[in-house]
């Protein structure tokens, strides 16, 4: 019995003693960790993803992202400000579903203890913070432990290669995030251009008692194109939005009544607009849609073979991009439908009646800059553009018309300015 009670404040002591360590133990292991801003497109999005998967960890205290920032951008100097045992950099690489992030763990000392890396999609970023929390908090110092020994080299911050995309790494632009990518990875800002395009009308409206009206040409147009990119800089998708111009007059055209040579007077111009939204599907690859309105005017005097035409339509579309090499060479493709609201003239064949446009074509450009921001663009554009018409209650019997159609193929060749 009287051994029992001896031992009693001994025990009690350790019991107490040892409540002690373990209530004070988490806050002693834990690390106290900084997250530096990353660097490539995306980054801020990047970076708060690391943090909220480190502050999920037990292991590590992370020091919130506002007073890192404030304490400036020197690993050495938000180390010692913030007592920061860990400093995280980051880094993203590639684009679309390619895009890499590649995390390196510093010491207070600013050497490596750690790096990691992981594709961005799914659970990517997570995995690799943990990854390299695994790692890095190993090798750490002791809290105040200075390295007297020869320390390895310090790592650099503003380069961190991606081992599976070298190549590709090397062309991609080292911007913070929302900062522009260099100028030949976009589309210019605001393009301007002149050009010339040959083209032909084949027009041909059969009437009811079986007579033709026809006309056809080939002659040249002066043409003036214009398309504004606001968010060509964005790193987002909204960078695909857009709104563009176009204004094309016949030059040089004179028309005759083939059997007995009579001039007829001839004013034809075009004119359309539209505004539409390229979405990237791949890193050289946009695809979407547009949606425009346009008049198709063909003025001629008095003649015995043809009436004036004025297509007034709408014009939904689909419009694709290509990048061949970046975009010095751009390959375009789109088609679309042009339902008519207005015929002109030709109403005189029939009151009534439907017609209905479609489209299809393709082309060629570029651009390059030659000081600062502005530079020259060019393009070669081919098309081929229909109508087709019907007609029912006719005004006068005489010309009463039963059906037609209205088009030609159209070549553009278009130089001009661009501001990126």
């Amino acid at each position: 019995m009287s051994v029992t009670t001896r031992w009693i404040p001994v025990a009690a002591a350790i019991a107490a003693a040892a409540l002690v360590t373990i209530d004070g133990a988490p806050a002693e292991a834990q690390v106290r960790v900084a997250v530096m801003p990353f660097e490539g497109a995306g980054a801020g999005g990047a970076r708060r993803q690391v943090q909220s998967a480190l502050e999920e960890d037990g292991r590590v205290s992370v020091v919130d992202l506002d007073r890192v920032d404030s304490a400036g951008s020197d690993p050495g100097r938000v180390a010692s400000d913030l007592e920061a045992r860990m400093i995280v950099q980051g880094r993203v690489t590639g684009r679309g579903r390619r895009r890499r992030l590649q995390l390196t763990a510093l010491d207070e000392n600013g050497h490596q203890v750690a790096s990691a890396s992981a594709q961005m999609r799914g659970q990517g970023v997570a995995r690799a913070a943990r990854s390299l929390l695994d790692d890095g908090l190993s090798r750490l110092p002791g809290p105040r432990q200075q390295v007297e020994e020869e320390a390895p080299p310090p790592v650099r911050t503003t380069t961190l290669p991606d081992e599976e995309e070298v190549e590709e790494e090397v062309e991609e632009e080292e911007a913070e995030e929302g900062a522009p990518s260099s100028w030949d990875r976009r589309a210019p800002l605001l393009e301007l251009q002149f050009g010339v395009v040959p083209r032909s009308r084949e027009a041909d409206v059969t009437f009811q008692d079986g007579r033709h009206g026809r006309y056809n040409a080939w002659y040249p147009e002066l043409a003036v194109r214009g398309e504004l990119r606001p968010f060509n800089a964005d790193p987002g998708v909204i960078q695909g939005i857009y709104a563009r111009g176009f204004f094309a007059h016949a030059v040089g055209l004179s028309s005759q009544v083939d059997s007995t040579g009579q001039p007829v007077d001839s004013t034809f111009y075009r004119v359309d607009f539209a505004a539409g939204w390229l979405f990237p599907l791949a890193d050289v690859l946009d695809l979407g849609v547009e949606f425009g309105a346009g008049w198709d005017t063909y003025n001629l005097s008095e003649n015995p073979l043809l009436e004036s035409a004025e297509y007034v339509y709408l014009r939904p579309a689909l419009r694709g991009r290509m990048r061949i090499y970046r975009e010095l060479f751009v390959i375009g493709a789109e088609v679309g439908v042009r339902p008519v609201l207005s015929r002109g003239d030709l109403n005189q064949y029939g009151n009534s009646g439907d017609t209905i446009g479609f489209d299809v074509g393709g082309s060629l450009g570029g651009g390059f800059t030659l000081a600062g921001t502005f530079g020259i663009t060019w393009a070669l554009q081919v098309s081929y553009v229909n109508y087709w018409l019907t007609f029912s209650d006719p005004p006068d019997a005489a010309f009463a018309g039963d059906s037609g159609t209205d088009g030609g193929v159209r070549i553009g060749i278009f130089a001009g300015i661009g501001y990126w």
